[in-house]
């Protein structure tokens, strides 16, 4: 039985390594900048490449896993590997939230205004001490048609070995592994969330 579970998944393991290999240049020259250099990396592309590699992850299997690229595209000032590592992250958990079918849907747009600090409890913004929070600004999103998040949950997502997940089946490094990043990044999170109306999580990056 063993056997024949490895015979069925050979495809989608070639493909995802298939996949890995077309993209792989396109990043190591992130990987190559040097420390004072502009970080600067195009958000359709990157969008593209994050398709290509969701495509064939279990998770999406049974779901519906919509991107939609920018009308025109910008340069979001992030490495590439980071915006990707943390794109997927929230589209993983996204895909894992539910079950259920649902859908997921991720999307950018670009800000001309300065983002402002939420007000209420089921939403929550992560970063705004490093955050340049000046227009124009990258919002980059992930929204899910899942059950959504409890507010005394919103309060621990980005706690590092925090998960909902069943033991097992999750580290609790995602989130706080996007945090991260995007910190990095002088960005910000967003999480909007209502329960039983899914959640939207939101990266906020400056433009080039």
């Amino acid at each position: 039985i063993e056997l024949e579970n490895v015979k069925d998944r050979l495809p989608r393991i070639t493909k995802e390594v298939t996949n890995c290999i077309e993209i792989s240049p396109r990043y190591l020259s992130f990987l190559r900048q040097n420390p004072g250099e502009t970080m600067r990396v195009s958000v359709n592309q990157s969008l593209a490449d994050l398709g290509e590699l969701m495509r064939v992850h279990p998770s999406v299997k049974n779901n519906e896993l919509i991107i939609k690229p920018m009308g025109e595209d910008a340069e979001a000032q992030i490495k590439g590997t980071d915006l990707i590592q943390s794109m997927r992250n929230l589209v993983v958990n996204a895909l894992q939230c539910s079950t259920e079918k649902h859908r997921v849907e991720v999307g950018a747009v670009m800000l001309n205004e300065p983002l402002k600090a939420p007000s209420v409890d089921t939403e929550r913004l992560i970063n705004t001490e490093q955050f340049l929070n000046r227009a124009p600004l990258l919002a980059l999103s992930v929204e899910d048609s899942g059950p959504g998040i409890a507010p005394e949950i919103m309060k621990k997502l980005f706690a590092e070995s925090f998960t909902t997940k069943e033991h097992g089946k999750g580290t609790g490094l995602g989130l706080f592994i996007v945090q991260r990043l995007v910190t990095r990044a002088h960005g910000a999170i967003h999480v909007r969330s209502k329960v039983g109306h899914g959640t939207t999580f939101t990266i906020y990056l400056p433009l080039q």
